[in-house]
C-alpha cells in the first residue's frame, strides 16, 4: 500500500496544478495537507508521496501534522483553517481527518471556503453530507476490498474442487484470516464484511465466525 500513495498522489497534485489561481492569492502555498505524522510507515509513505508530488509539478506544499492522530490537535489545527481568511486560503485542501469530530469541521470548513477544493484522505465516506463537503475520496475501502478477498477465494476453490452445485464433491474449509491489531477499526469491518460475503455464498446452512484480536476463522463450503 505504501509503494502505491505516492503514486496516487502524483494525480492528485497534478490535477492541483491546474486549478485556477484567486487574483486575491498571497503567497499561500497551493496545497495544504493537513494529515497525521510520520510516526508509523503508511503516513510516512503518504508525506513522501506529498513531497514527491509537489515537487514533479512545481508546486508549493505545506503539510500540517495533526500529531500520532491526536484528536484536539487535529480539531486545533482545522478550526485554523476555518479561521484563515479568504485571501489566505490554498488551491486545494488534503485532508486525512482522522475522526468523526474532524469530518465535522471539514464540512464547516467547505461550508466556510467554498471556492476551495478539499480532497479527503484515507477515511472512506459514508454519509451524503461527507460527499457533499469533498470534491474527491483517495485511499481505501475496508469492507470492499474484504468482500472482493472473500468472492475471490470462494472462485479459488471452485476452479480447484470443481462445480459447487455437485452435492456429492461438497466440502467444508475453515478459512483463518489475519486482520490489523485490534485496536484500528478498520479490523473488524474487514473481517466482518469477509464473514458476510461467505455467509452469502453459503447456500447450504450458514457459517460462523469467532474472532480473537488479529485472525477470525470462518467455515467455507464448497
Amino acid at each position: 500500500m505504501v509503494t502505491l500513495v505516492p503514486l496516487l498522489l502524483l494525480l492528485l497534485l497534478r490535477a492541483a496544478a491546474v486549478l485556477p489561481v484567486a487574483t486575491t492569492t498571497t503567497s499561500t502555498a497551493d496545497v495544504v495537507a493537513i494529515v497525521v505524522d510520520r510516526t508509523t510507515l503508511y503516513p510516512n509513505g503518504l508525506h513522501n508521496g506529498l513531497l514527491l508530488g509537489a515537487e514533479e509539478f512545481g508546486l508549493t506544499l505545506e503539510i500540517r501534522t495533526v500529531g500520532d492522530f491526536d484528536s484536539p490537535t487535529s480539531l486545533r489545527v482545522l478550526q485554523e483553517a476555518i479561521d484563515t481568511p479568504g485571501p489566505n486560503q490554498p488551491r486545494l485542501y488534503l485532508i486525512w481527518p482522522i475522526n468523526l469530530e474532524s469530518k465535522y469541521l471539514v464540512q464547516t470548513l467547505h461550508q466556510t471556503h467554498p471556492t476551495v477544493p478539499i480532497i479527503q484522505l484515507n477515511q472512506l465516506p459514508n454519509e451524503a453530507w461527507e460527499f457533499d463537503s469533498i470534491v474527491a475520496y483517495a485511499g481505501p475501502d475496508d469492507a470492499l476490498r474484504a468482500r472482493n478477498a472473500a468472492q475471490l477465494l470462494r472462485q479459488g476453490l471452485q476452479q480447484v474442487f470443481g462445480d459447487e452445485n455437485n452435492d456429492n464433491n461438497e466440502k467444508e474449509f475453515n478459512v483463518v484470516g489475519l486482520g490489523y491489531p485490534d485496536s484500528y477499526a478498520g479490523y473488524h469491518l474487514s473481517m466482518n464484511a469477509f464473514a458476510d460475503s461467505i455467509d452469502q455464498d453459503n447456500q447450504n446452512g450458514t457459517s460462523t465466525t469467532t474472532s480473537t484480536s488479529t485472525t477470525t476463522t470462518t467455515p467455507v463450503k464448497k
